[in-house]
């Protein structure tokens, strides 16, 4: 599970690193929609975030341990749905 960082990320960079090192899949998301939101706000601004350098996990984040179910087990989709 990620911890909470220290700091918010000032660069770009910075904030798809904290994106790859998020675990969750729903968490994962949430966080690179907040940054986008941070990035667009502050470019409407003017003052759009440098890109900066940061240092990338080797592999994205995953969960530890995805919960696996067989073929029967599995919810049955219907017509129309996502």
């Amino acid at each position: 599970m990620r911890m909470p960082p220290c700091a918010a990320p000032a660069t770009l960079a910075e904030m798809a690193a904290e994106v790859l090192c998020t675990a969750d899949g729903r968490a994962k998301a949430e966080l690179s929609r907040a940054h986008a939101a941070v990035w667009a706000s502050a470019r409407a601004a003017g003052t759009a975030p440098p890109v900066g350098t940061a240092c990338p996990p080797a592999q994205p984040a995953r969960p530890e341990n995805p919960r696996l179910l067989s073929p029967r087990e599995m919810p049955r989709r219907r017509p129309g749905s996502p």
